[in-house]
């Protein structure tokens, strides 16, 4: 009677430690399954981030553009700079040193 009593403890300290190890396989599963959905949701927030900063950038440069074209205008007879060529040098600089941080 005492062997069957052993058996039955050893076999249901068996099932407990079964069923601890799939436990914890599921835990970490569903933490590395947040973790991914987490980062796909930072990569589109990057993505979005970054082509409105390029629509900020074009608009500048079409700004500039059109600021030159009235400055000619108005003072034909003056010596202008290329606002439109300082504008697009100074967002690429500046591209350039965010890409390199």
């Amino acid at each position: 009677m005492e062997f069957d009593f052993l058996s039955d403890i050893s076999f249901l300290i068996e099932e407990l430690i079964v069923v601890g190890v799939i436990a914890s396989l599921a835990f970490l599963v569903n933490h590395f399954r947040k973790k991914a959905s987490e980062t796909n949701k930072l990569k589109n927030k990057v993505k979005d981030l970054r082509d409105e900063v390029w629509q900020v950038n074009r608009a500048l440069v079409i700004m500039a553009k059109l600021i030159d074209e009235q400055v000619k205008r108005a003072h034909p007879e003056e010596r202008h700079t290329e606002l439109e060529d300082i504008t697009k040098e100074i967002l690429t600089r500046a591209l350039f040193e965010h890409n390199n941080k």
